[in-house]
């Protein structure tokens, strides 16, 4: 049998030469490119748990604190970052106009309530932490009562010291023993009856884990409404000294969230694959301003210049004025400040939805059980199900939950959404024939300066265009800067477009047109420095947004034959 000898690569003349023999060169295909996911959404908030562990704001390290963390499914996210607790809000103090006993502006779980999203990661923005020791003491019984008491307190109650000066929340469940004047360790479950024929029964525990939150607490407030009314009947709650901690304000609950959200900036997975972020608090004047400017927009840019494509859905606080929601002066969360980028999409106003863990203590009777919302973490859920190419503005049924615009911005006409489209805001609508939707599917860019930037649609499927290409790229660089190879990549990237335009089934059809070129870019002085460049240029579909139906109706029409 003669030789035959198998190569990956053609071998040079003195290889082939060295011994008669038939040379099979075996050339790897071009290969196949594949699209990245543009459907990761991001939110940053404020949680009830912390992690499996209850206890987990110290050390921070066992929870989900400032961590990045995909959750699958609803109980997974129930189990590691809680739910509603009717005496539990960790977003603290910012009541929403119209139904002024709700302060969860921050609240992680009731931001993406109701939502459906094709990947969701959380972050649970961590907060300064310490201990308190916590007594809790019967009312006066009569001789020989028993008081059945399971010894536990949900995880969240917010508590004051006596002198009013620090407000802090449990971060786990704290679970009593019924042995008057024992004092126990945090954790430690002992359940049991009051002893009979004791007037009063005091239960201490100390070492309790707590964590900030914001607000300011009355002197002798220590257990705040609803807790101290709705709880514990019978009882008195209350926080003494420990390493308690003081009580955030608004300005540094900003810089925890900044922490928060930059985890997102690391490599590892999940966070690398994010492509849309959202926050779940909106803070008024120069905070909220703070937040979206200097935060969140900075936090997409430069987490796409280092890594795949980053946008951001962004919200004013509630109850602002149209007139401050389109501008820049005088209003430091107008889009005409914090926007102006074609990563950052400007959500006004807010909506309106049904919360069913809330209870009546949280909502007015004149908000006929809905609760105000802003629309950003809306608008993240429809970008997380559809196609980058496709206009989130279009009629979907992903927002089926929205119950109408939000508390006080009444009577908004078309000229109002031709205003909010011309300056840069996506804003929901509600139509008594196609249902709730956002109006215009526009960046925060301004229109008049950066016309070819204006739609959300363009930005995304860029995004998803280069980031896929650049993802197979990676594979080919510091090898061999041969012609083989440079062809090679050239037809990956004809392969990945030619799917896209989807020449033989017109019904898959992604974009409009597009041109390859691996040649004129390159001359032999920069590929003999290792560089080689590739232009692509690609016309993506437009959306039908201005539909025209021209009619001539009469009975002296005289139709053409056709």
């Amino acid at each position: 049998m003669p030789f035959i000898r198998r190569f990956t690569s053609y071998p040079s003349d003195a290889i082939l030469k060295a011994i008669e023999a038939v040379n099979i060169i075996d050339l790897v295909p071009p290969g196949n490119i594949t699209g990245v996911n543009t459907g990761v959404v991001a939110c940053v908030g404020q949680f009830l748990r912390c992690g499996k562990r209850s206890n987990c704001f110290s050390p921070v390290s066992v929870g989900n604190a400032n961590t990045p963390t995909e959750v699958t499914s609803t109980q997974e996210m129930l189990d590691e970052f809680g739910g509603w607790s009717p005496y539990s809000n960790p977003g603290g103090a910012a009541a929403a106009p119209g139904n002024p006993a709700a302060t969860y502006d921050g609240n992680g779980f009731l931001a993406i309530r109701n939502k459906k999203f094709a990947r969701l990661v959380l972050v649970n923005v961590g907060q300064a932490t310490g201990t308190a020791t916590v007594t809790l003491t019967t009312d006066v019984l009569g001789a020989g009562f028993q008081l059945p008491f399971a010894g536990k307190i949900p995880a969240g109650i917010r508590l004051a010291n006596a002198a009013g000066t620090s407000i802090v929340a449990t971060t786990e469940d704290i679970e009593f023993g019924s042995t008057a004047g024992v004092a126990l360790a945090a954790g430690v479950s002992w359940v049991g009856v009051n002893p009979p024929g004791t007037n009063v029964h005091v239960m201490t525990m100390t070492g309790v884990p707590v964590r900030q939150v914001l607000g300011a607490a009355a002197a002798d407030d220590n257990c705040l409404a609803p807790e101290r009314t709705g709880l514990f009947p019978g009882y008195t709650l209350d926080c003494t000294a420990g390493a308690i901690v003081a009580a955030m304000t608004e300005a540094s609950m900003v810089t925890s969230y900044t922490t928060a959200i930059n985890v997102l900036l690391n490599d590892s997975a999940p966070a690398n694959a994010v492509s849309i972020a959202f926050v779940a608090r909106h803070p008024i004047t120069t905070d909220g301003e703070t937040l979206i400017k200097t935060v969140l927009k900075q936090h997409v840019i430069d987490a796409s210049a280092k890594g795949q494509g980053r946008v951001a859905c962004a919200s004013p606080n509630l109850g602002l004025a149209k007139a401050t929601a389109e501008g820049a002066a005088g209003g430091t969360v107008g889009v005409g400040n914090v926007g102006l980028s074609d990563r950052l999409f400007y959500c006004y106003p807010g909506i309106q939805t049904f919360i069913p863990e809330l209870p009546a203590a949280y909502i007015t009777a004149a908000s006929n059980g809905r609760i105000d919302w802003p629309s950003d973490a809306s608008l993240a859920s429809i970008l997380s199900q559809l196609n980058p190419e496709e206009n989130p503005g279009q009629q979907t049924d992903y927002m089926g939950y929205v119950l109408g615009i939000e508390t006080g911005v009444t009577g908004l006409t078309r000229t109002d959404y031709e205003n909010f489209r011309a300056y840069g805001i996506c804003a929901p609508r509600v139509d008594a024939v196609t249902g709730v939707q956002f109006q215009s599917g526009v960046t925060s860019i301004s229109p008049t300066a950066y016309p070819s930037l204006v739609n959300i649609a363009r930005r995304r499927m860029a995004d998803y265009i280069q980031d896929s290409i650049a993802a197979r790229l990676v594979g080919f660089q510091k090898m061999l800067n041969t012609q083989s190879r440079r062809d090679a990549i050239g037809a990956e990237i004809e392969g990945f477009m030619a799917g896209l335009l989807s020449r033989d089934n017109p019904a898959a059809q992604r974009i409009q047109a597009y041109r390859v070129d691996v040649v004129s870019g390159n001359t032999q002085a920069k590929l003999a420095q290792g560089i080689f460049i590739i232009l692509l240029e690609v016309q993506t579909l437009s959306s039908l947004d201005f539909i025209v139906l021209q009619t001539t109706i009469g009975e002296s029409v005289v139709v053409q034959a056709a």
